[in-house]
């Protein structure tokens, strides 16, 4: 069936219709309870470490500090804000710093408490700090730079030149060796350091030279797309080259071994043997989770600045054969967010974080699960996390919240991206472009497509409600409800243009025979009771009023919660769906993403915050209760029943367990299990769709649910009607 669905009679609602004299600046019967700041908002891109404290430049975040003593558990220790921060270096109790357009001077003897020397900071952009003696050499834009710092409070320029951009800079007796744009590598004599001479220059083609490392008589450059390059000082001449190791942007040579990083997009960490300079061989490569922007060697430790991944410490001590051993990632935005139990999971751009909420005005972080690239939606499935990507489906367990780990992957065969995922039965549905993807997770280490839904849906937004499957394109409009009776192969029950559905769908879910639509600046309603005659029930437009951009929506009982940009959690009872009002809202801190509900206790996911928010004011006095987590083990009456195409099995635990769900007819066969797995503490819902074992649907009569959890069983009859 086929339609178009027109918006004639719309009942179009102003939000400032329902706010009073609430402002655009006002909070309403909301209340914050705490707002958790445990990321960093930008990445490492720099790092030195000495006497076991990491020193690190993390761009708009500035400069932190964390000691390494206990590798398996670094310790943030203090922080010194500045506006970019690129480049640090330490010697002694002094860091120096490349904050962008200057280089600032920091007092580190108390590691906890930075104090930035005050002076007139020297105007440059350091790329590179080395520190000799008494002395720092500075490679930097406009041009390189030597101070004397024999008094750190008071550095004195002693040399500079604007002549070209210097890039890397590395100093070996009285000579100085630049790195940089045309000609690329340039030789200096500074005997005398206010007026050094330059000996030799060498040009790699047309490219820049980004880093360069000299042992003996050779000089080791990192070339860009040209790789590796050797030359002879004493000729300035190319000796040796790796061509393969292309878009080299860094080197730095320790006891016989060069250490290159390179690459694009991919940036892996080369060791190579340079035993024989004429003939240097590539003997190891470490690959980081992405993005490699920096390193420091030191003995048989390499310290890796990870751009959106942190800091990593790797083992080069067998070179063929480097091991990361030790990683300290910060780095993330509070995108979105589930609450199971009395913890939440957040996802935070290229990891998963998994927090405990036992006390909202103390959370704690437990652990965290990464992935190379950031990854869009996840799925919360009793003790397994499914987190995908463009192309790969990620399953995580994490029944040890300390240490969540990959058990199993699903990658797309086309290059169809993937969009969206919703889990139904044992089944996951995934939006691409050309259609619906059905995976068996029945078995979380062996994810398999089993199904496909074909039609061009592109980036479409999908909801599931009882066995139906609610999806809206991005670029059509067009809404189509599939039936998951048969969960492997969905089927089109019917189909509505939405003529006059102006923008982008960002999220949508049923709740109580209403679908609720969000677009970015409007929220709708449809009864979705009968598929036949849609019937549109009300508009909400944020449009003019506090911001035009919504995020994400969440729905708990009669009420809908919506996050909006730029900083607003509105609460809307939709008691009546043909007039909704506004019964409370929030000016939250950061970007609202998204919003979770349990209780009257709402959690956002705030980008640079998670944010916990008492709505009882908003809600019914009968609502206005703290979050509980439950009692005892207990197990609801299914829902439907009797049924006659599948039932919902609620039930609630304690603590986490182990639980498992089977089914038995009257004889006390088993006719199927549904699930045995640990949960977390919490309620959860399973699903029996009447079939057994062997995927046959079963016959019409009286059923029996044996839900176990521990020693402990519960039975509840239902009915099964063909």
């Amino acid at each position: 069936m086929s339609g178009k669905l027109r918006f004639s009679f719309v009942l179009i609602l102003s939000l400032s219709l329902y706010t009073g004299v609430v402002g655009a600046q006002d909070n309403h019967n909301i209340t914050c309870i705490h707002q958790y700041y445990h990321n960093w908002q930008d990445g490492v891109y720099d790092v030195t470490v000495q006497n076991n404290i990491a020193y690190l430049a993390c761009g708009s975040e500035g400069l932190r500090i964390v000691d390494l003593s206990n590798p398996s558990a670094p310790v943030d220790l203090g922080q010194l804000p500045f506006e970019w921060t690129q480049t640090v270096t330490v010697a002694g109790d002094f860091a120096y710093v490349g904050t962008g357009g200057s280089l600032r001077v920091i007092d580190v003897s108390n590691p906890a408490q930075p104090l930035e020397i005050p002076q007139v900071p020297i105007q440059c952009s350091a790329n590179a700090i080395q520190i000799v003696d008494n002395f720092a050499f500075v490679a930097a834009s406009p041009g390189p730079l030597f101070l004397d710092i024999t008094d750190p409070a008071e550095p004195v320029v002693i040399w500079s030149s604007s002549e070209y951009r210097s890039l890397d800079i590395e100093v070996h007796g009285n000579f100085a060796y630049l790195a940089g744009d045309d000609p690329g590598l340039f030789v200096l004599d500074i005997t005398e350091l206010n007026s050094p001479l330059v000996v030799g220059n060498y040009r790699s083609g047309w490219e820049e030279v980004r880093g360069v490392s000299v042992s003996g008589h050779y000089a080791f450059l990192a070339c860009g797309w040209n790789g590796l390059e050797v030359v002879d000082l004493s000729t300035m001449q190319m000796v040796a080259s790796i061509e393969s190791l292309s878009y080299a942007f860094g080197v730095d040579v320790v006891d016989g071994y060069a250490y290159v990083n390179y690459g694009d997009p991919e940036c892996p960490l080369a060791i190579v043997d340079i035993s024989n300079p004429l003939a240097p061989q590539t003997v190891g490569v470490y690959y980081p989770p992405s993005d490699l922007i920096s390193f420091e060697v030191a003995g048989d430790l390499v310290y890796v600045a990870d751009r959106y991944h942190g800091l990593r410490t790797v083992d080069v001590s067998v070179p063929s054969n480097p091991q990361e051993i030790h990683r300290y990632n910060r780095y993330g935005h509070d995108l979105d967010v589930i609450v199971s139990g009395n913890r939440a999971y957040v996802q935070e751009d290229y990891k998963l974080q998994i927090v405990d909420i036992t006390d909202l005005e103390n959370p704690q972080e437990l652990g965290y699960y990464e992935m190379s690239l950031p990854y869009r939606e996840y799925t919360l499935v009793g003790n397994v996390v499914y987190a995908h990507g463009y192309n790969c489906i990620h399953a995580v367990d994490i029944s040890d919240a300390f240490n969540p780990s990959l058990i199993g992957t699903f990658r797309s065969s086309d290059n169809q991206g993937m969009h969206s995922m919703v889990v139904y039965d044992h089944y996951g549905y995934v939006v691409k472009n050309d259609g619906l993807c059905v995976i068996d997770i029945t078995d979380p280490t062996n994810l398999r497509e089993v199904g496909y839904f074909h039609r061009d849906i592109g980036n479409a937004k999908i909801t599931i409600s009882g066995h139906y499957a609610f999806l809206l394109g991005n670029f059509d409009d067009l809404l189509i409800v599939l039936d998951l009776s048969n969960p492997r192969t969905p089927t089109m029950l019917c189909s509505y243009q939405l003529d006059d559905f102006y923008d982008q769908c960002v999220d949508m879910e049923v709740s109580n025979g209403v679908l609720y639509v969000a677009s970015r600046i409007q929220l709708w309603a449809f009864d979705a009771t009968s598929f036949t005659h849609w019937t549109p029930l009300a508009e909400i437009s944020l449009y003019g009023q506090f911001g035009i951009d919504i995020r994400s929506l969440s729905i708990q009982g009669e009420y809908v919660y919506v996050t909006a940009h730029p900083n607003r959690l509105y609460i809307f009872d939709m008691t009546d769906p043909t007039a909704p009002h506004i019964t409370g809202c929030y000016q939250t801190p950061g970007l609202p993403y998204a919003v979770t509900v349990m209780g009257n206790i709402a959690v956002v996911a705030d980008y640079d915050n998670l944010g916990f928010y008492n709505c009882s004011g908003a809600l019914p006095s009968g609502e206005r209760r703290a979050p509980e987590n439950p009692q005892a083990f207990a197990v609801s009456p299914a829902y439907p029943n009797p049924f006659n195409s599948s039932t919902q099995i609620p039930f609630e635990i304690a603590a986490q367990n182990r639980v498992t769900i089977s089914i038995f007819d009257v004889l006390g066969r088993t006719v199927t299990t549904l699930t045995d797995q640990e949960f977390a503490a919490g309620r959860h819902t399973l699903r029996w769709d009447g079939m057994d074992e062997s995927g046959r649907m079963v016959a019409s009569g009286r059923y029996f649910v044996q839900v176990r959890s521990g020693d402990v069983i519960r039975n509840v009859p239902i009915l099964y009607l063909k």
